[in-house]
């Protein structure tokens, strides 16, 4: 997986990126990154593996986002980790068409898995495919269709983690706190996701693995938009 990831990355930048910056289109995606793709959502949804992790403080990189965070105690998941990374590098790189029906996917296994692992690893990419849009947010050299449909993802991705705030897995409820960290500002202004954190603040358990991240967002929450929430 390692990689197959640095592969991707210097084919972005040699190949990708420069086709994209002449032509504002993705043209040069093709077979085999589609097929990365497939594989690793496969990974995503079929992965078990876990290792416990007490609290750290570290610096973590959402792919080309680098940003200190403390990261709680919980179960750690390297593969679901590193798939949910490969899948939004290779989803940044694919056209309009590719990207709605690989969210769509997504969004069919959070709501019909049972285990909280697909769930745990689902939600990750969605984290990282959060990660990348946020930083292609300023780019020029997007179109207004794409620009709108990054709107509508971001909208429907605060919408999905907001449900799994309650969830009974700390684990996923870390995650899912950790994609609304990424997008405060849409958090705070739905109510029902602002009531949820609120609700899964005030019961979690101190040595919770999402303890850390549900403060992080509340924190955030309120410097994003203190009357809202106040």
């Amino acid at each position: 997986l390692l990689g197959i990831m640095s592969l991707l990355k210097a084919w972005r930048t040699t190949v990708w990126e420069i086709d994209c910056t002449k032509d504002g289109d993705n043209n040069g995606f093709g077979t085999w990154p589609e097929d990365i793709l497939a594989r690793s959502l496969c990974l995503l949804a079929l992965d078990r593996f876990g290792d416990f992790s007490g609290a750290t403080a570290d610096i973590s990189s959402s792919i080309m986002v680098a940003s200190e965070r403390v990261s709680s105690g919980g179960v750690t998941a390297p593969i679901r980790e590193l798939c949910g990374q490969l899948v939004s590098i290779v989803w940044r790189m694919a056209t309009l068409g590719v990207q709605k029906s690989t969210f769509d996917w997504i969004n069919r296994l959070l709501d019909t898995a049972t285990d909280w692992e697909t769930q745990h690893g689902a939600l990750h990419a969605l984290k990282y495919m959060v990660a990348v849009v946020m930083l292609d947010k300023e780019s020029k050299h997007l179109s207004v269709e794409t620009k709108e449909w990054h709107k509508s993802f971001l909208e429907s991705c605060g919408t999905i983690a907001g449900t799994f705030l309650r969830h009974s897995s700390q684990d996923v409820v870390a995650v899912a706190a950790q994609i609304l960290c990424e997008i405060p500002v849409i958090a705070a202004r739905k109510k029902s996701i602002f009531v949820a954190l609120w609700v899964a603040v005030k019961e979690i358990d101190l040595l919770s693995a999402a303890v850390i991240d549900l403060l992080m967002l509340l924190s955030l929450c309120v410097q994003s938009n203190a009357t809202e929430c106040l």
